[in-house]
């Protein structure tokens, strides 16, 4: 899933803004949910960060005068990319963590500032469970895909770990919610 356009879209089940729960319980908002990649190589957060604020503002303008809502486990890379250009369209998030200790067992003391800001931000803030890990990290990921009308995987489309966005995909796939993956050209992980 290299190389291509700034976006690529895997869409699986129609329309932006799928036929996920979010969008058959009714609510009013559009829900992007958000996986992807942790370590970005040099320089590639840039084109990540590029490449989402392109995406985010065609679903917004296709969304008419629904707002949008994100929902982000807040994990370092392109999480944390997607909530600050959320922000910066104007729209708001909710944050789903693995557990109470993620902050101190997962995001590095250089990038914590960074994490509080955003997380103080957040229009709320949910647990998976109660001691980070690969169990909690994918019941994180699939709390997510509960909330979520689409997708976006920032996502170079190999396979990962548990609760990694290999598997998001996956899931979302099979639950009939859109899926949007965006990999700009030149972007690589480290």
């Amino acid at each position: 899933m290299r190389g291509g356009t700034a976006t690529r879209s895997a869409d699986t089940s129609g329309a932006a803004g799928g036929t996920g729960p979010g969008a058959a319980s009714g609510h009013r908002e559009l829900r992007i949910g958000v996986s992807g990649h942790i370590g970005l190589a040099a320089g590639s957060d840039r084109l990540v960060r590029l490449a989402l604020r392109a995406a985010l503002r065609e679903v917004h303008r296709q969304a008419g005068r629904r707002p949008i809502h994100g929902l982000t486990c807040l994990a370092e890379g392109a999480d944390q990319l997607f909530a600050e250009e959320i922000v910066a369209v104007g729209a708001t998030f909710d944050v789903v963590l693995p557990a109470p200790d993620y902050r101190s067992r997962c995001i590095r003391p250089v990038r914590r500032p960074a994490f509080d800001d955003l997380l103080a931000l957040a229009r709320s803030v949910s647990y998976a469970g109660t001691v980070s890990g690969s169990r909690t990290y994918a019941e994180a990921g699939r709390l997510v895909l509960d909330r979520c009308d689409l997708l976006f995987a920032v996502w170079d489309g190999t396979e990962g770990g548990v609760g990694g966005t290999a598997e998001m995909v996956a899931e979302a796939n099979r639950r009939g919610i859109t899926v949007r993956v965006i990999w700009p050209p030149g972007a690589a992980r480290r």
